[in-house]
């Protein structure tokens, strides 16, 4: 599904991403853990076009997905829930999903076939149905969250790059979020995830990858990295 090889990104002269390798099966989950500062955001932000490597490649079902734009990526399947959520606050849940949708500013709007995804995530998320009017910025943090994921979702993806879900949530909140995730790779759908829960993404992901320093440490499966010294003296408390 995803292949990157020897990443390399620069912020100004100095390297965010130094050489990092990762691939993401059709259909896996893969875990993306570190420390802040590490180069996960980094990572996620090249695939989907914000950023621009300094070199290596990055393909999607062997396609090349290097110097494409961001609307362009989104097209051939993959979709981004950023850092913070980052919602079009200003406008009400719908407007938001509709931009997931990602074909609200072409020439025409597709509106039965809006209407037709949003049944699909009616099914996830079934309180997002009752507060299509409201605007985005008055709902909690966990429904925020929850209509981030739904924009993303709204673009029908293969690939689902997810950037710190659960930040900010409630225990309660945090664990609707994680049965979410379980239950889209359950369908089939490849996701890779930063998650700040280290033990929470390990337990729900396949493979994992360790980053340092803009640098791939450790990668392997998740499950036996959870009883790994270095991980659960590093990320897990123990």
């Amino acid at each position: 599904m995803l292949s990157i090889d020897n990443l390399i990104v620069n912020y100004a002269q100095v390297e965010a991403v130094r050489g990092v390798s990762i691939f993401v099966g059709t259909g896996e989950m893969v875990a993306l853990i570190g420390a802040n500062g590490a180069g996960k955001t980094t990572v996620l932000h090249s695939v989907m076009g914000l950023l621009k490597p300094k070199a290596g490649t990055i393909t999607l079902k062997g396609e090349n997905l290097v110097g494409r734009p961001s609307n362009r990526i989104l097209d051939l399947g993959v979709a981004l829930v950023p850092e913070g959520r980052q919602l079009f606050s200003h406008l009400t849940v719908q407007e938001n999903l509709e931009v997931g949708y990602g074909r609200k500013f072409r020439m025409r709007f597709d509106r039965k076939g809006f209407q037709s995804r949003l049944e699909k995530i009616d099914g996830y998320f079934p309180r997002i149905g009752e507060r299509l009017n409201q605007i985005a910025g008055t709902l909690s943090g966990g429904e925020q969250q929850m209509v981030a994921i739904a924009r993303a979702l709204m673009s029908d993806p293969d690939l689902l790059l997810l950037d710190e879900p659960s930040l900010g949530l409630s225990p309660l909140m945090m664990d609707t979020v994680i049965a979410l995730l379980t239950r889209l790779h359950g369908e089939g759908m490849a996701i890779l995830l930063i998650e700040q829960n280290a033990r929470a993404a390990l337990r729900i992901s396949q493979r994992a990858y360790v980053l340092d320093s803009g640098r791939t440490t450790l990668d392997g499966e998740a499950r036996p990295l959870l009883n790994d010294p270095r991980i659960q003296q590093a990320y897990l408390g123990l």
